[in-house]
């Protein structure tokens, strides 16, 4: 299943046209609920295991909880040691087709918890916008867990069945 995945996405990246990639055309890190705590805030918060401290009072923006990251099984206090990465970076999704989507349809992308972990900012850098056929979790427990969450992706945004 892995190899044909692989395969298929290989395949759709090769053929990949149209403009360039813009990351800012993939509108992130908003305020759905307008409770003043955007994409970001939001996926801390539901991923902390620990005490939550906020910036302000308001409890906008989360300075420090308790995360362990799902990639390398590492621990971390402090909000700006992570980065929430996007399970199918903006760019791959962008070069497998999401260039031909409205702006609703790529924002709803962008934003959606199940495509979203907060991770060690380094592995997130690390990663960029490879996939798993070149890159993968370097803790080997997650491994299968991150496919599988990759090819439940791709089949609900890309239509593509396994």
């Amino acid at each position: 299943m892995k190899t044909v995945l692989y395969i298929i996405l290989i395949c759709l990246i090769s053929s990949a046209q149209g403009e360039e990639y813009k990351r800012s055309s993939f509108r992130h890190w908003i305020d759905i609920d307008r409770d003043c705590q955007n994409t970001r805030a939001e996926i801390l918060i539901d991923h902390n295991i620990g005490v939550l401290k906020f910036k302000t009072k308001r409890k906008c923006v989360v300075v420090s909880g308790k995360w362990i990251d799902p990639y390398s099984g590492k621990m971390f206090f402090k909000a700006r040691d992570l980065d929430i990465d996007h399970i199918i970076p903006l760019k791959y999704a962008y070069q497998l087709g999401a260039q031909n989507w409205s702006k609703a349809e790529k924002k709803e992308f962008a934003n959606d918890p199940v495509n979203l972990l907060p991770v060690w900012n380094r592995l997130n850098r690390q990663k960029g916008a490879r996939g798993p056929a070149s890159w993968l979790p370097p803790k080997k427990d997650y491994q299968k867990e991150y496919i599988r969450r990759w090819s439940k992706l791709i089949e609900k945004y890309f239509k593509v069945s396994q």
